[in-house]
């Protein structure tokens, strides 16, 4: 028999340890059970063995298949779904795409505004190259007893042959290491941009040089209007429409380094 005893309470069973001779010493008494309060007669008591402790061991583990109802306190926590990542070739994307849409938002409200501001400077440009072959026509005229030139060629004596093209235009200055070897090559298209009809005015038969067009451009240089260069010198840009009254055939006008090609736009005089 082991050397510990306990009797057990019999309404809750709650033990208290007790050996066969203490057992004699309650006999006829009446406890209360620290447990559930009630009482009992310790001759109802009979001691028992106490079972012997055994040794610590590790739990084994229970099967899924065979594992009871989980508790609070033994459930595992079900592994929790790691959040998923944005792809980060989308945001590069998304990013790239909105930059590009910015760019051609900033391109369609800023090229109209750049493409008139870049004509109107070429236009302006024109202009300055018509005032330079006004000044070499009088210089020739002052050499030559008031006679305009006959042709355009004769004006690279005293002008670059750069004056002599639009800046609208695809033309080209033509190429040459003198101006008769510029002259020689000019009568070959894409080196001259305007139209001279000048080539019968005399600067003492003129009647009102300020009205009297020497030198103007196709409208297909500008597009909506033309230089016109007068026999007084000054320039001034007419719109499409007025440009057209003033000046005949300027509709289909193509540039003429050797000579006019269409009527002048006001009657000349007739040289002395």
């Amino acid at each position: 028999m082991p050397d510990q005893t306990y009797v057990p309470c019999p309404h809750c069973g709650h033990p208290y340890p007790m050996t066969p001779m203490q057992k004699d010493l309650y006999r006829g008494r009446t406890l209360a059970c620290n447990n559930c309060a009630k009482t009992f007669s310790a001759d109802e008591l009979t001691p028992q063995p106490m079972e012997t402790p055994r040794a610590w061991s590790p739990a084994a583990p229970v099967a899924p298949a065979q594992a009871g109802p989980a508790t609070a306190s033994s459930e595992t926590p079900a592994p929790t779904a790691r959040p998923r990542r944005s792809s980060g070739w989308l945001t590069v994307l998304l990013t790239f795409g909105a930059a590009v849409l910015v760019v051609g938002l900033l391109l369609a409200l800023l090229l109209p505004p750049l493409n008139r501001a870049r004509e109107q400077s070429r236009r302006a440009a024109c202009a300055v190259n018509m005032r330079q072959i006004g000044q070499a026509m009088m210089i020739y005229a002052s050499a030559n007893n008031g006679h305009f030139p006959d042709h355009l060629d004769r004006v690279l004596a005293y002008v670059g042959p750069a004056a002599l093209v639009c800046p609208s235009t695809d033309h080209t200055p033509v190429q040459g290491p003198t101006p008769a070897a510029q002259a020689a090559s000019l009568a070959t298209p894409g080196h001259v941009s305007y139209v001279y009809v000048g080539e019968t005015y005399t600067t003492a038969a003129l009647v009102n040089a300020s009205t009297t067009i020497v030198l103007y451009e196709p409208l297909s240089d500008h597009g909506d209007g033309a230089n016109i260069l007068y026999a007084d010198g000054h320039v001034a840009y007419l719109a499409a429409g007025p440009a057209l009254a003033a000046i005949p055939g300027l509709a289909g006008a193509t540039p003429n380094p050797a000579g006019p090609t269409t009527a002048p736009a006001t009657a000349p005089a007739s040289r002395p």
